[in-house]
Formats: C-alpha cells, sequence, structure tokens
C-alpha cells in the first residue's frame, strides 16, 4: 500500500477521534464506576492506589493528567530518583493506574514492574581514621566523597597538584614533571578562572575539566593513593563549607580513598611549600594561568578507610493492551515514557547550589508519562484502532544513562523481534509555537508519512531531528534495531532543577502533544508490514547524555546496570563497521583500560575518549572470559548533530 494511500485512510479514521482527545474527551468519563477496567481496590489501600483511583475517577482526559503531574510531582514522591521509596511509589502508583485501565500483564510476567540493579552510592564501614602527621582529625574536619573506595595508609607522603587537571590541549599540567605514585594528592575543587568568559576552559560554566570525579580518576591513573579535595575560596565567598557524602547513582567508586578536608588543616603546609598565602595560590594560578604543584613537605597522612557499594533496585513499569486484529496482535508498538528524575540533585542537576532541594520533574518527565498513560487510555477505548498490541513502557533509571530502558531491552517482556516500533515522550510540557520536536524520523523510510495526519488532525508543526539521537530512552530500541520516534517539546529554564514544578506546565499542550503521539501510535499499529529499520540513522550511538561533550567515538553500546566480571566498562554492543567492532572487540567485553589510563565504568570512558581525535589510534584492553586482550582502535569523528 503506497503511503499517500495509508496516509489518507490514517487521516480518516483518526481525525475525529483525535480532536476529540485534544479538546479533553475522557475515556475514563465513558465508562461507569470511572474507568473500563474497574477499581485497583482489590487490593489492600495504600497512598498509590489511592491516588490511582482518583485519576481513574477523573471527570476528563485533561484533568486526569492533571492529576498525574502532580503526583509524580508532588513531595510524597520526592523527586523519584531510581532506587528511593518515592519513586518506587510513582511505579506503584502508575500500576495501578495501568491496571484500572483495564491494561494486562506482559505475556508471562507475574505483575507490572520490572526490576534491575543499579548502585546507590557507598556507605562507610567501620570507624574511620584520617590523620596529618599523625594528629587525628574530628569528624567535622573532613567529609568523605560518594565515589571514594576504601584504603589504608600510614605515613604517605602528600602533593599539592592545585587544580589537579591534565588538558593538553589547554597547555594545562598539573602533574608535569612530578611523579605522584604513592602520594596522597591535595587538590582544589573547580578550575582555573572559573566565571571568567575569557578562561580557556569553559568560560562561565564548569567545564568537564571540573568535575571532582574526573580529578580524582586523573589521580589514580597517575598512581596516587588518595585525594583530598580543599575548597576554593573564590568560589566560596569566603565561607568554607565540607560538601555532604551524597549518593552517587549509577557511578562505580574509585579505588582509592577520596576526602574534602578543611582549608584551615592544610593551610601552614600549602604556605610552607609554596611559599604564598593561600589566596595568593589561587590568584597565581588564575591570573597567571601558572600551576604551583609541589611536594607537600614536612607532611605526611594517615588514612583508614572502608567503604561498601550499596545498590537498590529500580523498576520499570510495563504492561499490554491486546491488539485487535488476529494477523497483527501479536506485534507490538511500545510507548514509553521515564517517570524517574533527580530526587534532591545529583550530577545531573544545573545548579549545584540547591542540593538538599525536591527536584519536582514535572515536565521532565511527569509530562511524557501522563501523556504515555493517555494514550493508553484512549486505546483501551479505541481497541478497532490499535491492531497491533500496545506495550505500554514506563522506565526507571533514565537519568541516569538510559538504565531502565537498556535493561527492558536486555530482559525483554515480548520477544525484540516482535516489537514492530516504539514512541518515546520526554519533555512534552512546555508547548511552543505548536511544534514539536521529533527525533529518529529516519529510523525507518515510513515513519515521515505515519506522522502527516496525526500532526494536522492535533493542529501542530513537526520539527524533525533527523539524526536520533535524542539521549533518551528510545536510543535503547533503536540500538536493538526498532525503528523508534522521540517526541519532546524542548528544554525550558528550569530544566534539571527545583524549579522543573507543576506551575510551569503547559497542560493543553500535554493534550495535543498525547493527541499526536496516540495518532502516530494507532498508524503503527494498524500499518500492514513491518517497517525498514535504516542502520545509518544511528550510526554512532549517544554515549548516555553527555554526548555533546564528546569529539570521538569508538562505536560501543554501553552495557548499562547490572553485574560484570571486572571494574570497567561493560560493552553491550558495537556499531558495526565501527572503530571497535573492526578492531576486534566484541559484544559482552568489559573496557578495563584505555591507553595508560584505566577504566572503572563510562565515566572514565567518556574522560579517556574526551582526550582523544578523531584518527588516533589508541590501544584498548578489554577482559573476555577470564583474559586481557589489547586491541588497536582507531577512533572516528562523533557524528552528532546536536
Amino acid at each position: 500500500m503506497s503511503l499517500v494511500k495509508m496516509s489518507a485512510i490514517i487521516r480518516s479514521t483518526l481525525t475525529i477521534a483525535i480532536a476529540a482527545l485534544a479538546l479533553g474527551g475522557s475515556a475514563l468519563a465513558q465508562h461507569p464506576g470511572g474507568h473500563p477496567g474497574g477499581s485497583p481496590a482489590a487490593q489492600a489501600e495504600t497512598p498509590a492506589s489511592q491516588a490511582a483511583e482518583v485519576y481513574l475517577n477523573a471527570p476528563d482526559a485533561a484533568t486526569a493528567q492533571r492529576l498525574m503531574v502532580e503526583f509524580l510531582a508532588s513531595e510524597d514522591c520526592n523527586g523519584r530518583r531510581t532506587g528511593t521509596a518515592g519513586a518506587d511509589l510513582a511505579a506503584d502508583y502508575l500500576a495501578a493506574v495501568l491496571s484500572g485501565l483495564g491494561c494486562e500483564p506482559a505475556p508471562g510476567a507475574r505483575g507490572m514492574k520490572q526490576g534491575f540493579s543499579v548502585t546507590r552510592g557507598i556507605h562507610v564501614t567501620g570507624e574511620p581514621r584520617i590523620a596529618l602527621n599523625s594528629s587525628a582529625l574530628g569528624a567535622d574536619g573532613y567529609t568523605i566523597a560518594g565515589f571514594s573506595g576504601s584504603g589504608n595508609l600510614e605515613k604517605a607522603p602528600a602533593f599539592f597538584a592545585g587544580y589537579g587537571i591534565v588538558a593538553p590541549e589547554l597547555n594545562w599540567n598539573d602533574y608535569a614533571g612530578y611523579d605522584v605514585t604513592g602520594h596522597v594528592v591535595v587538590v582544589v575543587r573547580g578550575e582555573p578562572q572559573l566565571n571568567d568568559p575569557d578562561s580557556p576552559f569553559a568560560g562561565d560554566k564548569p567545564s568537564t575539566y571540573s568535575d571532582m570525579r574526573r580529578k580524582a580518576s586523573t589521580a589514580r591513573d597517575l598512581g596516587a593513593a588518595a585525594v583530598i579535595f580543599i575548597g576554593n575560596p573564590f568560589l566560596e565567598n569566603g565561607v568554607e563549607e565540607l560538601p555532604e557524602l551524597r549518593p552517587t547513582f549509577g557511578a562505580a567508586n574509585i579505588d582509592l580513598p577520596v576526602l574534602h578536608l578543611r582549608r584551615e588543616s592544610l593551610v601552614n603546609a600549602l604556605i610552607g611549600s609554596t611559599g604564598y598565602s593561600w589566596h595568593e595560590i589561587i590568584e597565581v594560578m588564575d591570573l597567571e594561568n601558572t600551576s604551583l604543584s609541589t611536594p607537600l613537605e614536612g607532611l605526611s597522612v594517615d588514612i583508614e578507610l572502608s567503604v561498601e557499594k550499596e545498590m537498590a533496585t529500580g523498576f520499570n513499569v510495563v504492561a499490554v493492551i491486546p491488539g485487535s486484529n488476529p494477523q497483527l496482535a501479536g506485534e507490538y508498538v511500545a510507548v514509553g515514557a521515564h517517570y524517574d528524575h533527580l530526587g534532591h540533585g545529583g550530577p545531573e542537576m544545573l545548579d549545584p547550589e540547591r542540593w538538599g532541594e525536591v527536584h519536582p520533574g514535572a515536565d521532565d518527565n511527569a509530562s511524557g508519562v501522563a501523556a504515555v498513560v493517555g494514550i493508553a487510555q484512549w486505546a483501551a477505548d479505541h481497541p478497532a484502532q490499535f491492531g497491533r498490541s500496545l506495550l505500554v513502557t514506563l522506565f526507571s533509571g533514565e537519568e541516569m544513562g538510559l538504565l531502565g530502558s537498556a535493561a527492558l531491552v536486555r530482559n525483554a517482556p515480548v520477544p525484540l523481534e516482535d516489537i514492530h516500533s516504539m514512541v518515546n515522550l520526554d519533555m512534552v510540557g512546555h508547548l511552543r509555537d505548536d511544534t514539536v520536536i521529533i527525533g529518529g524520523i529516519d529510523t525507518a523510510p515510513e515513519l515521515g508519512g505515519l506522522l502527516e495526519a496525526p500532526a494536522a488532525a492535533a493542529g501542530l508543526r513537526l520539527n524533525p531531528d533527523k539524526s536520533g539521537l535524542g539521549g533518551s530512552d528510545h536510543m535503547s530500541f533503536i540500538r536493538e534495531g526498532i525503528p523508534s520516534l522521540f517526541l519532546c517539546t524542548g528544554a525550558f529554564h528550569g530544566y534539571h532543577t527545583p524549579d522543573d514544578a507543576v506551575a510551569g506546565v503547559d497542560f493543553s499542550g500535554i493534550s495535543r502533544v498525547t493527541a499526536l503521539a496516540a495518532g502516530v501510535s494507532s498508524a503503527l499499529a494498524t500499518w500492514p508490514d513491518r517497517l525498514a529499520f535504516n542502520p545509518d540513522s544511528s550510526a554512532v550511538p549517544a554515549q548516555g547524555k553527555n554526548r555533546g561533550k564528546l569529539k570521538v567515538s569508538m562505536g560501543t553500546v554501553p552495557h548499562y546496570g547490572g553485574e560484570q566480571p571486572v571494574p570497567g566498562m561493560g560493552v553491550g554492543d558495537v556499531v558495526p563497521g565501527g572503530p571497535a567492532d573492526n578492531a576486534g572487540i566484541e559484544g559482552g567485553d568489559v573496557i578495563i583500560k584505555i591507553m595508560d589510563r584505566r577504566i572503572a565504568d563510562i565515566y572514565d570512558f567518556m574522560y579517556a575518549m574526551q582526550d582523544c581525535e578523531a584518527g588516533q589510534v589508541v590501544p584498548v584492553v578489554v577482559y573476555r572470559d577470564g583474559e586481557e586482550l589489547t586491541f588497536d582502535v582507531t577512533l572516528a569523528a562523533r557524528n552528532v548533530t546536536q
């Protein structure tokens, strides 16, 4: 069937239903008792089931969507950080809502929640002891970094490494000419000339070189035995506060002690070794673009620290609405959105000074979740419009690196070959100029034609992003060769801050995007044939949300989440014909070293890649079946348009 003919059929069958949904017509209100699936009250009443009852008895679809965003962004859900009680509450709520709408668990599943393991951070075991020249510090004199490892050092020599940065392209190396093997390295937080728009680093925004975990991994790779961070007075307005021990969700801990100490405990050693006062040290490094690295003569450090990695469980919520066409019902159109957010902050937050405040995540991504549940609601009420079955996928762990969607495709609730296509909604709460950003449009040649009628019916314009690299959960499906679309209304000023609240959400816009996505999902569910996946649309998969910082690609797909045999960056797959594939690296390998840099997880991997150039040949050591193998990989330029 031609695209033109199919588009005409879609337009005639969908326009009325989509217009009704966009105007707030409710599938819920059309059923006695409020919802077709009956009450979820077969189970004991819980806060989640009570909130689900409120949603299911809403008088119309627009009210229901507002209620869902309000609940997910509430203090009860506490920012929905994966592996926390707030995220678990959100998962229970969403499962109860889907059950009430008449959705079913995936075939063979015992329920709608699918668990996967995540790293929460560390906890300290025993009593730490930190001593300078054998004089123990009190508990108020230091804190432990959330990515610290264990260590036992006695009278270790100390070294002041300035900002602790190695940036050859910026002609900056705080370790130049020194061997810090076995030393405790003292490093200033921040970077040279931060907040100076003329800085060689990133001007008025912190560059990746200011990342403390990167600094600690640099010191580790140079042989340091421990890292001590101290504050920068020009960044702290003279008020010295030690950072709290914070969870580092999703990251492996570095296998050496990493601490924060008060400057006053080290100031005499710093002045005696550099010849400058504390403020002069910072002024010289910043104003004269000069490192003042030097051994700290007469200072020894004792450290006794034992930490253990803390694990938690995240949950995807997965449900099915069976298709109405016997010839197509064995195939699935997945519609998805991530429901997790940042909790009280983390490495993804854009306003670090507001650590500890709840990040409601109303737009990111309660809005997308409300839209997906709205699609499920409409599909349950219009079965004739869904010949294929609908696979409703609400992910956790997206903010930590697509952990939930990666876990879902790794342990798929239905055979991956039976997933016909995927539609992902992420941040659809700020519609502007009637325009929706569409990613993945060229993952199959048929998708452009399928979008036209639903967009026209919803009165929306499409802004195609043909790269397909939206950095959201559809990427996990694209990597499996599944044609996938990504719908988004764009970021706004409150993105990844506590200001992403309900008050800023455009609910009429969510309703219209829901109408568009419902129409697209229905068109995919009634399309008579399989779609032809275009592998060139995602030839260079994104490395999570930090993709824009990388100039080069190794052509690896990270293995997110779960256990692996050794520390490193697990390779879930390689891009066919990409650098890793050409060199002989395979899915299932664990990258443990790049050049002379140890790789403990994906963060170390990205740090290494950020220092490389396209065309550079780098030795890569992988762990495979009990052996360490070395491959020479010729890196490619990263093909990213965003």
